[in-house]
C-alpha cells in the first residue's frame, strides 16, 4: 500500500466518524456555529472510553500486582 492510498483511507475513516447532524447541538453552540464546526459520532466517543478504561486497568494491574 503506498502512503498516498494510505491517506486516502485515513480521511475516508474520518469522514465516517463525523456526525452530521447537528440538531442535538445546546443552543449557545448553535450560535456560534458557522458550519465549521465538527463533531464526532456518540458512538466513537463511548468506543474510545471504553478503550481508554481498559488500557488504564490493564495499565494498573501491570503496576500494582
Amino acid at each position: 500500500m503506498t502512503n498516498a492510498s494510505g491517506d486516502q483511507m485515513e480521511l475516508d475513516f474520518l469522514t465516517h466518524l463525523k456526525e452530521t447532524d447537528k440538531s442535538h447541538l445546546p443552543a449557545a453552540l448553535e450560535i456560534l456555529d458557522e458550519g465549521h464546526m465538527t463533531f464526532v459520532k456518540k458512538e466513537f466517543l463511548t468506543f474510545v472510553r471504553e478503550a481508554d478504561l481498559n488500557i488504564r486497568e490493564y495499565s494498573f494491574s501491570l503496576v500494582f500486582s
